[in-house]
């Protein structure tokens, strides 16, 4: 079953328990994300040692930069609110030299909806509260694949794909808030993010990329590490 379906409804009916929230927070997020991708790292790594020509692979996957805006209704024990989550990375395999030019790229990108909770905000210091918190949503991921050689003057391969996905996850973690203002704050983000689902990367035609374990699909699952700037009204 869709999950905003089962999960949309939960959070329309908090909002009609809690009509009047005592605080209304706007965030935005941006921190460096883990991601596993074992099943496209090993696809680069196949394409790689599958060359009959000395290559070198630039990157395969590495963490990246993500960004999350967000939008909270804050009580006084919880705070349940909207976020939208950017993610990418990619590989590359690259060679060149007088003869000719190799190279194999590939980005992906997610975009994830998500229902957020956080609870408890618990004062450690004068103005620093600790929150465990909860997420989770749907992942779409887009991914581009690039592959082109030539020798000399003459193209053997010029080839682009786009494939595409949907998944679904679950991230919870730790944020420090700090208000530096009356209505003005900062929060240190730690997370541990689980994709779960089944969908392949596919393109429109139904093609897909072959993995060591038969069709290759993304995993988004991984460490995130951020910092928020939110404000707060009233």
């Amino acid at each position: 079953m869709h999950i905003i379906k089962i999960l949309l409804p939960i959070f329309l009916g908090l909002f009609c328990s809690f009509a009047y929230p005592q605080k209304i927070k706007l965030g935005f997020q941006s921190g460096i994300g883990t991601y596993e991708m074992n099943e496209l790292k090993w696809v680069t790594s196949s394409v790689y040692d599958g060359l009959p020509f000395q290559a070198k692979i630039i990157s395969n996957y590495p963490p990246f930069l993500y960004y999350k805006p967000s939008f909270l209704l804050s009580f006084s024990k919880f705070s349940i609110g909207l976020q939208l989550s950017k993610y990418s990375t990619g590989s590359r395999i690259s060679s060149k030299d007088y003869s000719g030019e190799y190279l194999f790229n590939t980005k992906i990108k997610g975009i994830a909806p998500s229902i957020y909770f956080d609870f408890g905000h618990f004062p450690v210091l004068k103005k620093i509260r600790l929150s465990p918190f909860i997420e989770t949503g749907i992942i779409y991921s887009k991914l581009e694949l690039k592959e082109f050689f030539y020798i000399y003057d003459t193209e053997i391969t010029n080839e682009t794909y786009n494939f595409t996905s949907k998944n679904y996850y679950v991230e919870s973690g730790l944020k420090a808030e700090y208000g530096i203002y009356k209505f003005i704050s900062v929060e240190l983000n730690s997370s541990y993010a689980v994709q779960f689902g089944k969908k392949n990367l596919e393109t429109k035609e139904g093609m897909t990329i072959s993995g060591n374990r038969g069709a290759a699909r993304p995993n988004w699952s991984g460490f995130r590490f951020g910092i928020s700037f939110v404000i707060t009204y009233p």
